[in-house]
C-alpha cells in the first residue's frame, strides 16, 4: 500500500499519523536503528538554518549513573533546594481528566515533587492531590486561596500582569478621549512607598532630575 503511494501522500500520511510519545517500554533499541532515526532527524529544516540542537545517545548504563546523580543532587539541595516540578497541560488540549490523571500519578511515581495540571477544577485537584500524595501548584483563578488549599495546593501563583496592563489601556483610553486621566483607582502613596525602593528612585531623581544646580 504505501509502495503505491505517490511522495505527496506519503508526506501527507506521515504527518497526519504522527503521535507524541510519552511513555516508553524498556525494550532496549538497536544502535543502528538509533543511527539512522539521528540521520532521519537531521534532515528536519531550522529556521534560518540555524540546526539549533545538540544530541547524546547514552545507554542503560549511562542513562541510570545520570539519574543517581541527579536524585542525589536533589537529595543534597535539602530546603530551599531545587524542586521537580510535573506539568500537564492535557485537559486543555482535549484529554479526558483520566488520561491526566494518569500522565502525572506516573510523574508522581517517578519522582515529581509537586504536580501542576492547567485547567483543573477543585474537584480535579483534589482527586489528584490524593491519587499522587503530592502538593500541587495551581495559577491564580475564581477559586480563593483557602479554597485552593483546601484540595492540596501548596503553592497558589496570582498573575497580577493583566490587571496592571487592564488598569493601564483603560488609563490611556482616558486620556485619548478626555484629554485628562480622572475617576480611576490608584495606589496610594504610602503603598507605593511601601513597595518601591524608595532610595534607588531617590538616586535617579537626583541624577536626572533638569532643574539640579
Amino acid at each position: 500500500m504505501i509502495d503505491e503511494m505517490t511522495p505527496d501522500q506519503a508526506i501527507e500520511r506521515a504527518i497526519r499519523a504522527r503521535r507524541a510519545i510519552r511513555a516508553f517500554r524498556p525494550d532496549p533499541v538497536e544502535p543502528a536503528l538509533v543511527r539512522r532515526l539521528i540521520d532521519l532527524a537531521a534532515q528536519a529544516p531550522s529556521g534560518t538554518n540555524m540546526q539549533p540542537w545538540k544530541l547524546r545517545v547514552i545507554g542503560p548504563q549511562t542513562r541510570a549513573r545520570l539519574e543517581a546523580a541527579l536524585l542525589a543532587a536533589l537529595d543534597a539541595g535539602g530546603a530551599g533546594g531545587p524542586l521537580v516540578l510535573a506539568r500537564s497541560d492535557g485537559l486543555g488540549k482535549g484529554e479526558s481528566f483520566d488520561q491526566v490523571l494518569a500522565r502525572v500519578k506516573a510523574y508522581s511515581d517517578a519522582g515529581a515533587e509537586m504536580i501542576f495540571v492547567s485547567g483543573a477544577s477543585l474537584e480535579q485537584k483534589k482527586k489528584i492531590s490524593e491519587v499522587t500524595a503530592k502538593p500541587l501548584f495551581s495559577t491564580g483563578g475564581p477559586a480563593t486561596v483557602t479554597e485552593e488549599a483546601a484540595v492540596g495546593v501548596k503553592v497558589p501563583a496570582f498573575a497580577i500582569e493583566p490587571y496592571a496592563l487592564g488598569a493601564s489601556h483603560a488609563a490611556m483610553s482616558a486620556l485619548l478621549k478626555d484629554g485628562k486621566i480622572a475617576g480611576l483607582p490608584t495606589v496610594p502613596r504610602e503603598a507605593s512607598l511601601a513597595i518601591a525602593d524608595a532610595k534607588m528612585w531617590a538616586e535617579i531623581h537626583q541624577k536626572y532630575n533638569a532643574d539640579k544646580a
